[in-house]
């Protein structure tokens, strides 16, 4: 149901807004009322209503300032970031944390929002050092994935009748062993992240699969991200300020060196 209503919000953008309160409600009563958090259930949660944020900042925040819920929303999400493996996930952080620091100065007069505000940019220094590799793994998981299918295929047919029965045979042999091939690849990655002790046996696993396509592919993450910070630095210096207080030197490199690309 989170994946669902991540999509129409995606999807319809600035129209989602007929759907977008009951869909607020419902995720942070999920989220309130959950007996137990586990990893997959808490992403596509805290996605949901990231979803709301890139779209509408002001509303999402009333959402969650109704249910007293802005302080704790914030600190699960930032639990979160760093353990993101996901293109996706990181995209999106990205994302609503940038139209967060571009809405306008009432929506965050708060004093929960000015402490929110001043973890931002360790935030957002986490997500661009951990979207390069992310990016590459992917693409590289999709490649090797469709140079097995390529190696699966390319059966020659006979003229005679015989032959092309045998031909049937093998496609349909090929097209098993593809599907095995490709579970058998689910599987390693699913013991690849419980092994690096990012997630519990008891939870459920978080696997990108490199078949799947999502709304934010043909994102340029790095370029929006640089016309995110400089409109901060340019419209609201001491917002900027206050987001980017706590980096250390090798932080601030690595946001500086994706404004200067």
């Amino acid at each position: 149901a989170g994946e669902i209503a991540q999509k129409l919000i995606l999807a319809l953008e600035k129209s989602s807004n007929l759907y977008l309160e009951e869909i607020l409600q419902i995720t942070t009563d999920n989220l309130i009322n959950a007996e137990e958090m586990v990893n997959l259930y808490s992403i596509n949660m805290i996605d949901t209503i990231v979803s709301a944020l890139v779209y509408y900042p002001v509303e999402t925040l009333k959402v969650l300032e109704s249910k007293n819920f802005v302080l704790v929303f914030f600190k699960l999400w930032f639990q979160y970031i760093p353990k993101l493996t996901r293109v996706y996930d990181l995209k999106l952080s990205t994302l609503g944390l940038l139209s967060l620091i571009n809405v306008q100065s009432s929506a965050l007069a708060s004093s929960q929002m000015i402490e929110v505000m001043s973890e931002v940019g360790v935030m957002l220094t986490v997500l661009m050092e951990k979207l390069p590799k992310a990016i590459q793994d992917l693409e590289k998981r999709r490649k090797d994935y469709d140079g097995e299918l390529d190696g699966a295929g390319g059966f020659e047919y006979g003229e005679d009748d015989e032959e092309e029965w045998e031909n049937e045979d093998a496609d349909e042999d090929a097209d098993a062993a593809a599907q095995d091939d490709y579970l058998e690849f689910l599987n390693a990655e699913a013991a690849k992240l419980k092994n690096s002790g990012f997630y519990d046996d008891a939870e459920e696993d978080v696997i990108e699969d490199p078949l799947a396509s999502t709304i934010l592919d043909g994102l340029n993450v790095f370029a929006t991200f640089k016309e995110g910070i400089l409109s901060v630095q340019a419209n609201a210096p001491q917002r900027y300020q206050v987001i980017f207080q706590k980096l250390n030197a090798e932080q601030q490199s690595t946001i500086n060196d994706v404004i200067q690309i």
